[in-house]
């Protein structure tokens, strides 16, 4: 792992998912041009990655003005999942606060409006990693959510997507968490880098940029589909 000292405030925080400083060409050169362009500011550097093995490489050194970096793999299968289980009744609460959300999501393309409130979606809308792997409460609301598709794809496929697509989110949460106060969040691409980046530009209210946009859906799709579903499914807790 690369290692800066830790910075309570930067100039410019980007958040860059499988390029800078691990992958060579493309982005990263861009990205690495950038830093260095822009030497009378500070960064700090969010790295989202798969799985740790998969960077192997070795990275691009850190420039000077690189005064904060950190890193997450968000598909790390040797992380301990931290066994807390939520009392029924406010795990149901926590589900009709999700169902909402999920809801305002359809709904804002259609009013032109935003009904989302981004905070809480910063801790997940209170529901813990292990809640949400092995309560019994979010397997209905999965099982509720996939009811309503009228074109139903293989629920098996359905089910490992959805946990595929949201075990990021709890690393996302701890990036949030620990990330330094910033004037701006930069986001070289949507996905998960995207994501974390709103959380970031509402937590620190500062403006976000985004400034290259993929077809995201399908390389997740893809991602997904040759993720070892058995290495995830061995490392999680069961359903009661």
């Amino acid at each position: 792992m690369l290692g800066t000292s830790p910075a309570e405030s930067v100039d410019i925080l980007l958040v860059l998912e499988g390029t800078f400083p691990y992958v060579r060409g493309g982005v990263s050169s861009w990205v690495n041009r950038l830093i260095t362009g822009f030497s009378e500011y500070q960064f700090g550097i969010i790295f989202l990655g798969s799985m740790r093995e998969e960077y192997t490489s070795e990275p691009y050194p850190l420039p000077e003005n690189v005064k904060y970096y950190a890193e997450y793999f968000l598909y790390d299968v040797n992380k301990k999942t931290p066994s807390r289980k939520t009392h029924k009744r406010a795990m149901i609460d926590l589900i009709e606060k999700t169902r909402t959300a999920h809801n305002n999501i359809k709904n804002c393309p259609l009013h032109g409006h935003n009904n989302l409130e981004i905070r809480a979606f910063a801790t997940n809308f209170g529901i813990s990693e292990y809640d949400f792997y092995a309560s019994k409460e979010v397997w209905e609301y999965i099982l509720s959510c996939y009811s309503e598709i009228s074109d139903q794809p293989s629920f098996v496929d359905y089910f490992w997507t959805i946990r595929g697509m949201h075990a990021p989110l709890w690393f996302l949460q701890n990036a949030l968490n620990n990330a330094p106060s910033t004037r701006i969040v930069h986001c070289p691409s949507t996905g998960y880098a995207g994501y974390l980046g709103s959380l970031l530009s509402n937590h620190r209210d500062c403006p976000l940029v985004i400034s290259e946009h993929g077809i995201y859906t399908k390389e997740r799709r893809i991602g997904s589909s040759s993720f070892q579903v058995g290495s995830l499914r061995s490392s999680l807790p069961r359903i009661r």
